[in-house]
C-alpha cells in the first residue's frame, strides 16, 4: 500500500533546529541546455558536419525551499539564528535539512516576511535557496511535535519613530495609530564555484552533484508596509520627513515590532520545605483537589518576549483610501537598505 506523510506531521528541518508548518514546498530544477556543437569535417559534404544535439549542464543542481509558520516562542528562543537577516549574517550555508521524509543539503535563506495585525495570529514565512540532490530517507519516524505556542497580535505592538519622536503620541502633529504591519527582509548572493578535480569524474559517482565554494553577501534589504489610521506628514522627494523649507527635522522613519506570547502561565511553589515549582495540572492533581492554597501560591508568569525587528529608512510610498460607509485610512512603506 503507499505511503503518504501526514501533513499535520510534516517536519521542516534546518541543521537542527525543528519547524512545523502550516505549508511548506520544496522544489529543485537542473540547468540543462541544447549542445549542437561542430564536428569535424566530411569531403562529401564539403563542409563541418555537427554532431548528434544532446542536453548539457550549464549550471549546478539548484532548489528552493519555502514554508509558512505560525510565530511561536519555540521558533525564536533559542533559533533565531535561522531566520538571520542583518548586515552581521553568516554567509555560510546550513549544511543539512528535513521536509518530511526527504533530506536535502546546502540551504541559505533568502527571504523572512511576516504580518501582523489584531486579533490574528502572526503568519510567517520563510525561503532558501537549496544546493545538491534531494533524497528520500529510510527512516519514515517523526518525532512527536512539541507544544507550540503561537504569538497573536494581541499580544504584540508596533512603534512608528522619526528621529526618537513617537509619531503615535496623540499630543503630536502625527497621532498615527498601526492597524497592520507586514515586514519582509530579503539577502542576495553571489554563488561561487571552483574548477575542481571532482566537479566532472568526482560527480559522476557522487549523487550530491557539484556544490557551491561559497555564497557572498550581496544585497540586503527590510521593507514594512503599514496600514494605518492617516499617512505620515510632510513626506519629501528624499523619502524623510521635512517639517519646515530646509529644516532637517525629523529624518528617517522607523518601524519597530515587537512579538510576545500568547498567554499568561501559572507558576505554583510550594511554600513548607522547599522551593520546588509544579505545574497546574499537578496542582489540581493534589489529594485536596487544589484547594490546598496555604501550601501551595504564585504569581502567573508573564508572556515571553520572542523577538524583535525594526526597519529604519526612507517612505517609498503611501497612500490614502476611503469608501462610502467607511473609514478614511492610510498606508505607508518603509525601506531600509542594510548592504
Amino acid at each position: 500500500m503507499s505511503e503518504f506523510t501526514n501533513f499535520n506531521r510534516c517536519l521542516i528541518e534546518l541543521g537542527d533546529q525543528q519547524i512545523y508548518a502550516t505549508s511548506a514546498s520544496l522544489s529543485s530544477s537542473t540547468s540543462l541546455a541544447r549542445d549542437t556543437r561542430l564536428n569535424g569535417f566530411s569531403e562529401d559534404l564539403a563542409g563541418a558536419t555537427v554532431n548528434d544535439p544532446n542536453l548539457v549542464p550549464s549550471g549546478p543542481l539548484k532548489g528552493s525551499l519555502s514554508f509558512e509558520f505560525i510565530i511561536a516562542e519555540q521558533h525564536f528562543n533559542p533559533i533565531k539564528s535561522i531566520f538571520d537577516i542583518s548586515k552581521s549574517m553568516s554567509d555560510g550555508f546550513i549544511p543539512i535539512g528535513r521536509i518530511g521524509s526527504y533530506r536535502f543539503w546546502n540551504a541559505a535563506i533568502t527571504s523572512f516576511s511576516f504580518t501582523m495585525e489584531p486579533f490574528q495570529l502572526v503568519r510567517a514565512s520563510a525561503e532558501y535557496d537549496i544546493f545538491g540532490t534531494i533524497f528520500e530517507v529510510g527512516d519514515k519516524n517523526l518525532p512527536d511535535p512539541p507544544y507550540i505556542n503561537p504569538a497573536e497580535s494581541l499580544k504584540g505592538f508596533g512603534e512608528v519613530t522619526a528621529s526618537g519622536i513617537n509619531l503615535q503620541d496623540e499630543n503630536e502633529s502625527f497621532d498615527l495609530r498601526m492597524l497592520k504591519a507586514e515586514y519582509t527582509a530579503s539577502v542576495n548572493r553571489n554563488i561561487n564555484y571552483t574548477i575542481r578535480m571532482n566537479e566532472q569524474p568526482g560527480s559522476k559517482l557522487y549523487s550530491g552533484g557539484v556544490l557551491p565554494y561559497r555564497a557572498a553577501l550581496n544585497e540586503i534589504d527590510i521593507n514594512c508596509n503599514v496600514k494605518a489610521n492617516k499617512i505620515i506628514n510632510y513626506i519629501n522627494h528624499k523619502g524623510v520627513i521635512q517639517m519646515r523649507s530646509g529644516g532637517t527635522f525629523p529624518e528617517e522613519v522607523a518601524v519597530q515590532l515587537n512579538l510576545y506570547g500568547a498567554f499568561k502561565e501559572n507558576v505554583y511553589t510550594k511554600i513548607s520545605d522547599s522551593s520546588e515549582k509544579i505545574d497546574e495540572k499537578a496542582y489540581l492533581d493534589l489529594p485536596d483537589g487544589g484547594g490546598g492554597k496555604d501550601l501551595y501560591s504564585g504569581p502567573e508568569r508573564e508572556s515571553m518576549h520572542i523577538a524583535s525587528f525594526g526597519c529604519s529608512g526612507k517612505v517609498t510610498s503611501q497612500a490614502l483610501n476611503a469608501q462610502e460607509g467607511g473609514y478614511l485610512s492610510g498606508g505607508f512603506s518603509v525601506r531600509q537598505v542594510v548592504k
